[in-house]
């Protein structure tokens, strides 16, 4: 669980959410990596904390239906976690 908790820290400091969408944003990211899939259903069965994998899925469902993703806070995000120095954005 120290990896959640060190990923709900980094995602505290970008992103303005509230604690349950930043947990649940942080589970999705760890399940993710950890299963290397994007597929939800799958990943809901990877999870490392005590809940029923349907539960969990339905808990993704809400959350993508629900949530407002600010893209330049995400991409902040990207830029701090992987420290890129100089970079030149083309079209």
């Amino acid at each position: 669980m120290t990896h959640l908790n060190e990923l709900y820290l980094i995602l505290n400091k970008s992103l303005k959410w509230n604690k349950s969408h930043l947990k649940c944003f942080a589970l999705i990211m760890l399940v993710i990596i950890l299963k290397q899939t994007c597929n939800l259903s799958s990943a809901s069965k990877a999870l490392p904390i005590k809940c029923l994998p349907q539960s969990f899925y339905r808990r993704m469902q809400r959350f993508f239906a629900g949530q407002y993703f600010d893209y330049r806070q995400i991409s902040q995000l990207i830029f701090n976690m992987f420290s890129f120095d100089q970079v030149q954005l083309t079209l």
